[in-house]
């Protein structure tokens, strides 16, 4: 019987988690691609003052729009880097829509005044990854209520 080393068991470890961070940032940029289309062709929505996004650093961006969704497609196209989205706390309870968006890194708002753990993730990412996170305000997120922003 052969042992592998601790060094081959770190190595191996260690492309695991750079294979799935790889296939996040995939998943983030095809996702980015499809909105930035969906924009351009159906909604003939023209995004200015890009340059006002910081390329590097931290910062929050946010929106006053009340299509929340429409609002994350605009703001993944202003900046070449990722952006951490706060959304509505019961679309990441989704058990779909859930997973997909907390792999494409967004996390969820609070749930009540004492809930401190997304405002804990928006410094974490601010401060210590140095990341950009976006906030849309909490919206119905309701089809009837989406269609009616959009026309």
């Amino acid at each position: 019987m052969v042992e592998t080393s601790t060094e081959e068991k770190e190595t191996k470890g260690k492309d695991k988690l750079n294979s799935k961070n790889l296939m996040k940032d995939i998943l983030y940029a095809a996702v980015k691609g499809i909105g930035g289309f969906g924009l351009e062709a159906f909604a003939d929505l023209k995004i200015e003052g890009k340059e006002n996004v910081p390329i590097i650093g931290k910062a929050i961006l946010t929106t006053v729009s009340e299509n929340a969704m429409r609002d994350m497609a605009i703001i993944s196209q202003v900046s070449g880097r990722r952006i951490h989205f706060m959304v509505y706390h019961k679309l990441m309870k989704h058990q779909l829509y859930g997973p997909v968006l907390k792999t494409l890194g967004m996390f969820r708002s609070t749930l009540d005044k004492d809930d401190t753990i997304p405002i804990d993730k928006v410094f974490h990412y601010l401060n210590e990854t140095g990341d950009l996170v976006a906030m849309t305000p909490e919206s119905k997120l309701t089809s009837e209520v989406q269609v009616k922003a959009m026309a």
